[in-house]
């Protein structure tokens, strides 16, 4: 006689995210990781509460279409208890402002943060994405005493997907395909690697239609961008609660993909962003990706204003 067994939609991977700050960035990084099916609990936390209970009740409206069993608000002693804990609490940046002028401000948020927080569980990973987000990435790892590898930040992932955008509607390649990455600073210093940047091995300085140039220009345009965003709607938030999803993913279930984020650099002695694989333990390795002479220049450049900064850090 045939059987079968149908299963209960929550005996997936059981998998609890904590996102510290309900903002626009943390509300919509919560309904992204209900859509793709892949947390058993999400919990909100934000020091407005009558705020964090309407985003919880408006996102509680999704559960039946989602494997996620439940969301709702949480504190901050449960956050540090949780597997995974997204921060993204903070001041936004402003028209015209660069993230760096947010240091002093949000990093009195993060150490409020950590402070309520308490005892944290020795296996959270800890995702940053409040800005300046490699400086405060450091601070978060520095008042969490965790591991460098359980604390990264979402750093210049969402540049480099920008970038690879603008690279493939020039020459009608998929993002997937093209190999090239911005690292260093998530900001004015970061660095895109055009050196070693390819497709399927054939480097992007060769392909038609592109060239060292119009790279340069099309990782500005990518750089630039969010200051059209905040001039036009106010903010950021699809793409980064886009990418955050994609970190989240791989820490889930160990997929070990290669992915540019805020991390410690044995090398520049520093937090910045850096091609790493990304598992259930969080950052498994570096990837040593090549670059030519002007840009380890540029990478020595932002190194050490990131550690000037930081050290400078009220």
């Amino acid at each position: 006689m045939f059987k079968f067994q149908i299963k209960r939609k929550y005996n997936m991977k059981q998998t609890k995210i904590a996102i510290i700050g309900a903002g626009t960035v943390g509300a919509t990084t919560a309904y992204s990781l209900l859509l793709n099916n892949m947390v058993s609990e999400i919990l909100m936390i934000d020091c407005n509460d009558k705020k964090c209970l309407g985003e919880v009740d408006d996102l509680a409206d999704t559960l039946q279409w989602s494997t996620t069993s439940s969301i709702r608000t949480a504190t901050y002693k449960e956050a540090a208890q949780a597997d995974i804990t997204i921060i993204c609490a903070g001041k936004p940046q402003q028209p015209k402002q660069h993230r760096a002028e947010l240091v002093e401000t949000n990093a009195k948020v993060i150490r409020s943060i950590f402070n309520e927080m308490g005892s944290i569980s020795k296996d959270l990973i800890i995702i940053m994405i409040t800005n300046p987000v490699d400086i405060l990435t450091q601070l978060a790892q520095n008042l969490s005493g965790l591991p460098a590898n359980q604390v990264i930040g979402s750093g210049t992932l969402l540049d480099t997907v920008r970038w690879r955008g603008y690279i493939s509607q020039e020459i009608g390649i998929a993002e997937h395909s093209i190999e090239a990455y911005i690292i260093g600073e998530h900001g004015e210093e970061q660095v895109p690697v055009i050196s070693s940047a390819n497709i399927e091995g054939v480097p992007l300085t060769e392909y038609p239609k592109l060239g060292q140039q119009k790279l340069n220009n099309l990782a500005d345009k990518a750089r630039l961008k969010v200051y059209d965003l905040i001039d036009n709607k106010g903010g950021t938030e699809f793409g980064v609660a886009s990418c955050v999803t994609t970190l989240c993913k791989s820490i889930i279930f160990n997929e070990n993909l290669v992915l540019p984020v805020v991390t410690f650099s044995e090398e520049y002695q520093t937090y910045m962003s850096l091609p790493v694989s990304l598992g259930s333990q969080g950052v498994t390795q570096q990837i040593c990706i090549a670059t030519n002479a002007n840009e380890q220049k540029a990478l020595k450049a932002c190194a050490e204003k990131l550690k000037n900064t930081y050290k400078n850090l009220k």
